[in-house]
């Protein structure tokens, strides 16, 4: 999607929300999408199983009215990403295992699993790894990032479009030093009306705490999706210029997940829908270590 294409398409989106009721009736299983009041189920389960999540009331002028005055959006904040992308796909090259000759080859990565594991996802009980002081959880096990959706390049060279984004590589705060300074994320995840699904938000620091151009964004994403997935909006609740995850295609995304895993024995309910959500978003930001994962 080319920028022109990309403007029209939000105007017409804000039209489209101006007008239409928000969706009533649940139609999770059918469609891999939420009611607003799902999205809230799936937001409080979020929080209480992990801590580092938390709900936010955003500027009063942005609110929506369909969701709760203090629940209108999720957040976690100063999520570290020690790696770029790049890194983890020279890993991933370096850890190729060859078994059974020249036919039987295969390749272990690093941060991705397939639609046909969904069946392996855990989607229950307390997070395995969110600290007491809520430091966020690195991830191991996303869905295959050929599930994520792949909607036409967003140009990013946008003037106006300077935004709080991706920081710089992590590096010692001082020579001799043995703390490590690191690029940092705000991370957020609206609900789209439009949509009618969870949209994810990223806000990035350097090690300095100022904010880094648009552009820079392209290091933590996966190289696949980089020019394809990602846009530069204002948030709908703080007016900031953000990255975004284009949501056009979550629910289809959503949907295929939650059938894998319910084909497996795995019931995937609203309350843990946002659980497989960030197991899917982890695999197009394979470096921002933000927590998710869940033990039995």
């Amino acid at each position: 999607m080319d920028k022109l294409k990309h403007t029209f398409h939000g105007l017409y989106k804000q039209a489209a929300e101006s007008v239409m009721a928000p969706l009533a009736d649940s139609r999770f299983h059918e469609r891999g999408v939420l009611t607003p009041g799902e999205f809230v189920q799936a937001g409080d389960y979020l929080t209480q199983a992990c801590p580092t999540w938390s709900w936010e009331a955003g500027e009063e002028k942005n609110r929506r009215s369909f969701l709760p005055g203090k629940k209108q959006f999720l957040v976690t904040r100063g999520v570290p990403c020690l790696k770029r992308a790049q890194a983890i796909q020279e890993n991933v090259a370096e850890r190729e295992v060859s078994e059974g000759g020249e036919d039987g080859g295969w390749v272990e990565t690093c941060a991705v699993v397939s639609e046909e594991r969904a069946a392996d996802i855990d989607i229950s009980g307390p997070p395995a790894r969110c600290s007491q002081k809520g430091s966020p959880a690195p991830s191991e096990d996303a869905p295959d990032i050929d599930d994520v959706p792949d909607i036409a390049d967003i140009s990013l060279d946008d003037p106006g479009a300077q935004g709080v984004l991706v920081a710089a590589a992590a590096a010692p705060a001082q020579p001799g030093s043995n703390i490590v300074r690191t690029r940092t994320y705000d991370l957020s995840i609206t609900y789209d009306k439009y949509y009618q699904t969870p949209r994810f938000w990223l806000t990035g620091y350097d090690e300095a705490g100022q904010a880094l151009p648009p552009k820079a964004v392209y290091e933590d994403v996966s190289a696949e999706h980089a020019h394809k997935t990602i846009t530069i909006e204002s948030h709908p609740h703080t007016a900031v210029q953000a990255a975004s995850i284009h949501p056009c295609k979550h629910a289809d995304t959503m949907k295929r997940l939650s059938e894998a895993a319910a084909a497996a024995g795995k019931d995937v309910t609203v309350e843990t829908y946002l659980v497989l959500f960030l197991k899917f978003i982890a695999s197009i930001c394979p470096t921002i270590e933000y927590d998710y994962t869940m033990s039995a």
